[in-house]
């Protein structure tokens, strides 16, 4: 994936400003991917729905209840795990965000290479 993905950035970059160019794009791709794992992972705790054994009342929810629970004897059992409510959420979310910006995205597709030059505009010397 990361050979893929430099190589695709090797083409779209301008040549003059390469190393930068390329730099930058990295660092915005591993930035991207790093906050949407940590929220992902950070998630999983309240996504997870848990409930006492013994007692149908007790949604383990905070650490008293869970120590609540054990201390009578219950074992706090996973009711809906984070793992398929992430999925969902995730899926709905990116199917969204593609319908919403597909039209944008298929525009920057038809630009030429041209287009992504950086012009640098130099003050006259009169």
């Amino acid at each position: 994936m990361a050979v893929s993905t430099l190589s695709f950035f090797s083409r779209i970059s301008d040549s003059r400003f390469g190393g930068t160019y390329m730099t930058l794009l990295n660092t915005l791709l591993n930035l991207g991917g790093a906050w949407s794992s940590s929220v992902a992972i950070g998630m999983v705790d309240v996504l997870t729905f848990k409930q006492c054994s013994l007692d149908n009342q007790n949604s383990c929810s905070t650490e008293n209840l869970k120590h609540m629970c054990k201390t009578n004897g219950g074992d706090c059992v996973v009711i809906v795990n984070a793992y398929y409510v992430e999925t969902t959420v995730c899926t709905i979310i990116g199917v969204v965000w593609f319908c919403i910006f597909r039209i944008i995205l298929k525009n920057f597709q038809t630009k030429g290479p041209s287009y992504w030059l950086v012009n640098v505009k130099r003050p006259s010397s009169e």
